[in-house]
């Protein structure tokens, strides 16, 4: 994938307004990559690039890497071996919100900590919605029980907040357990 963002780098730097463009490897799994673009304001990214006719070249480029979705395409390829239970991190789908360390995170009503926290509410879990069923679906087909450490957005509690929730998936593919992390944030609450 690296070759691919080669040529791509030059015309995103040279036409939105990006400070860098870094592909890492994921410490977790070998085959596993962390693309993190760093775009100079949220609205580059969602306005600028998102309805611009590049995007449709990043999509060509990029978006087969999601499609099936990773963890999906985890459990089909270690069904060769068939393991009876897998368990996945917590906040592995869609990931860790780790523009709070890259980014001064913890400014009280920034303007784009706002918007990249309500682009990480946009990408969170919502098992009322179906975000599950191909996980769902490859864990009944290749009998493989899960745990997955999600970042989920309850419709039941709001729609509005995001719980680090443990979700367990039986050998039958349903979901038998929703555990939602919950904590003080202060030691004074």
């Amino acid at each position: 994938m690296a070759w691919l963002l080669v040529g791509f780098r030059a015309t995103l730097l040279a036409t939105y307004c990006l400070s860098g463009l870094y592909l890492t490897p994921h410490s977790f799994a070998l085959y596993f990559f962390i693309l993190l673009v760093n775009w100079q304001t949220p609205e580059d990214h969602t306005v600028g690039f998102r309805e611009s006719a590049a995007y449709q070249q990043w999509r060509a480029l990029l978006h087969h890497f999601y499609d099936p979705f990773p963890v999906a395409d985890t459990i089909r390829k270690s069904a060769d071996e068939n393991p009876d239970l897998m368990a996945f991190g917590e906040a592995l789908v869609p990931g860790y919100p780790f523009w709070i360390e890259l980014t001064g995170g913890a400014r009280f009503n920034a303007p784009d900590q706002k918007a990249l926290y309500a682009h990480y509410v946009d990408q969170a879990v919502q098992i009322e919605a179906g975000h599950l069923d191909e996980v769902c679906a490859v864990a009944k087909q290749t009998s493989t029980a899960l745990y997955l450490g999600i970042i989920e957005k309850a419709l039941n509690r709001g729609g509005h907040s995001l719980y680090c929730t443990m979700v367990y998936i039986d050998k039958s593919g349903e979901i038998c357990s929703v555990h939602r992390k919950l904590m003080r944030l202060t030691r004074n609450d």
